[in-house]
């Protein structure tokens, strides 16, 4: 998932005050000339008069942190942390240290999400302590999209909050927002926040996409289709935008069936390995009563995803269905099997219990018959 906010504008004063005594010219000299090379954007020239610095004087707060600043430009994400966190530490108050650490931490190739919470919240800490809440935005939607990224909705949510109270039309914000909202509150929740970043950016892929669902999860089936044709329009190549119109097509108030099954068998194209598309193709075959072409997509389906109770009793059904239409008893065998299976993974599914019943019965019932008729 890619960050928006990838880097922090920010100035350095040129103030040099060096914490030990008897420091040389040369070095000052360094230094002064590093800041000058700076903000030129010369930032590969900094990293080089400085790195010599700050390993001769190590514990000098501004060496420190103009050389994170400047691999912070260069998007070094990994190098620029060190000079950084040792400028941190040499002043625990610097807003500025802790800021691009969180950022750093957050963009570098293996994202440190705990330690960009750690520096973010204490800038954000600094920031209020001094009531200077310019940042605020910014820091908001860093710490948001950092719970986020750990999967912790619940405490990503209070940020992104406040981020969108600060800046209501920032569409990324209200992406971020409404997946959480989505998974903590379900999509009636996410549903307002991911109508504004539509009317914000009405042909973007992902936010049409998650917008599509939430139609569907609200069962609002007609904007779905509408939705979901807007996005097979604009990407034909996705497969989520004839997902979304297969089904609304099977769930509307007049289902429409060929349509559906089209829908879900360009997603198969698409995404072979997409399950549901299965499924849901193996209910629109099963209402149109192609129950061979139902069975072979439920097996696909649960082949996939083979601990998904309701999809294997929904073969068993189709099962059942083809030895009453077929006379091909071994179908009632493949089943109780199916059943079996079930019940293996869900004990409690009493309508698999009374199947399992009736078909136990139903066989045993024909063997007796056949050892009568011997």
């Amino acid at each position: 998932m890619a960050v928006k906010y990838g880097v922090f504008l920010f100035t350095i004063g040129f103030v040099i005050v060096f914490t030990k005594p008897g420091i040389p010219s040369s070095a000052i000299d360094d230094y002064r000339l590093a800041h000058e090379l700076y903000q030129a954007g010369k930032y590969s020239q900094v990293v080089e008069k400085l790195k010599m610095t700050t390993r001769q004087f190590p514990e000098e707060f501004e060496v420190n942190f103009l050389l994170g600043a400047a691999y912070f430009k260069l998007e070094r994400w990994s190098e620029a942390l060190t000079p950084l966190e040792r400028a941190a530490s040499l002043d625990p108050t610097s807003f500025e240290s802790h800021r691009l650490i969180g950022v750093a931490a957050m963009r570098k190739p293996r994202p440190d999400f705990l330690k960009a919470v750690q520096h973010l919240t204490k800038a954000l800490q600094i920031k209020q302590s001094a009531q200077d809440y310019a940042s605020d935005f910014e820091l908001s939607y860093y710490l948001g999209y950092c719970f986020f990224a750990q999967k912790d909705y619940s405490r990503a949510i209070p940020y992104l909050l406040k981020a969108h109270l600060l800046k209501p039309n920032d569409e990324q914000t209200l992406y971020w927002l409404s997946w959480s909202q989505k998974y903590v509150s379900g999509c009636s929740e996410a549903q307002k926040f991911i109508e504004k970043a539509v009317a914000l950016q009405p042909a973007r892929k992902d936010v049409l996409i998650l917008y599509g669902y939430c139609l569907l999860e609200n069962r609002s089936f007609e904007k779905a289709l509408q939705i979901g044709q807007q996005i097979t329009t604009t990407f034909p190549q996705i497969k989520d935008g004839y997902f979304i119109t297969g089904q609304a097509n099977l769930l509307k108030e007049k289902p429409d069936l060929p349509k559906s099954v089209a829908n879900f068998r360009q997603t198969i194209t698409l995404a072979p390995e997409d399950a549901p598309a299965y499924f849901y193709a193996g209910q629109c075959y099963e209402a149109l009563q192609q129950y061979d072409q139902a069975r072979h997509h439920y097996e696909k389906a649960t082949h996939m995803k083979p601990k998904k109770c309701s999809w294997h009793y929904k073969l068993g059904h189709i099962y059942e269905l083809l030895a009453f239409k077929t006379n091909n008893f071994d179908f009632e065998k493949r089943a109780l099997k199916v059943y079996q299976q079930v019940l293996s993974l869900c004990p409690q599914h009493e309508p698999t219990r009374k199947r399992i019943h009736f078909l136990r019965k139903k066989i045993q019932q024909r063997k007796d018959r056949n050892n009568v008729k011997q």
